[in-house]
């Protein structure tokens, strides 16, 4: 089962690549503001369709909206300041380094969250291994940088 939830986790990451590709793609057609509305309303259509299918199959998942905390409402609007964000920088940065960076937000909130809201102390192991690959995005990040001004560099001197 383990295995199972990796090989999701990996499928999911893929799919989150696509997906941020495409709406990168939309908001130079339609804007990112409008990407980012065209984005949640076909993911509410999505959602409605799995809904409904749930009840139709026999297992609706019915919350008691009062046992749930305020806070976890922020999903919603922090999930399109997210996508407003991306869509923004993947327009003005190759897919990868966005990507890249993304991950190093990631692990850095992660962190913060599981340390100081769960109250999870790191592992050492979990936080030497995340420093290991924020210190390999750092490089990547030198490099990217000296790789973009050498292009600069080459289309200004054949021009």
């Amino acid at each position: 089962m383990y295995f199972l939830g990796i090989i999701i986790s990996f499928v999911a990451g893929f799919l989150l690549i696509l997906s941020k590709t495409c709406n990168m793609s939309l908001s130079k057609n339609i804007g990112v503001y409008g990407s980012n509305m065209l984005n949640y309303l076909t993911g509410l259509v999505l959602s409605g369709i799995f809904l409904a299918a749930s009840y139709f199959f026999g297992n609706p998942e019915t919350p008691d909206f009062s046992q749930i905390p305020l806070y976890v409402y922020l999903g919603g609007p922090l999930g399109a300041a997210a996508i407003i964000i991306s869509n923004f920088t993947m327009s003005k940065t190759t897919v990868i380094t966005t990507t890249i960076i993304a991950l190093a937000g990631q692990m850095a909130g992660s962190m913060v969250i599981d340390t100081f809201l769960l109250n999870i102390p790191p592992k050492p192991n979990t936080f030497l291994g995340s420093v290991l690959i924020l210190c390999g995005v750092v490089l990547f990040l030198i490099r990217d940088k000296k790789q973009s001004e050498e292009i600069v560099v080459e289309k200004t001197s054949s021009d």
